[in-house]
């Protein structure tokens, strides 16, 4: 998986790029690990990440974002979880297989 951070847009050069390597059967990600910066970054509390495939597939249940400024005299960091929302399509699939379920309860009308 590539994980891109950007300044602003993902229409932008991305300012950081780490691209994680999953050992076969280990479960956890190759040395870095999943953690990468930019020093500076984000100091006008916005930015944007990207997370691209190369290949199989990984399921991203949370990610941490954050960013530090040096202000009032020390450090003070702006930090956030992610809960990536599921796409709209599942949703229908979703909805479909309730509806689904609920008329064969039911029984026709």
């Amino acid at each position: 998986m590539v994980c891109e951070m950007f300044e602003d847009s993902t229409d932008q050069a991305p300012i950081a790029t780490q691209t994680l390597l999953w050992p076969v059967g280990s479960g956890m990600p190759a040395p870095p690990g999943v953690r990468f910066w930019s020093d500076g970054a984000w100091q006008d509390l916005q930015g944007a990440i990207r997370f691209t495939m190369v290949s199989g597939s990984v399921t991203v249940t949370s990610f941490d974002v954050s960013a530090v400024r040096n202000e009032f005299g020390g450090f003070t960091q702006y930090a956030s979880t992610v809960v990536p929302e599921p796409c709209s399509l599942a949703l229908f699939y979703a909805f479909a297989a309730a509806g689904l379920l609920w008329r064969s309860r039911v029984g026709p009308s």
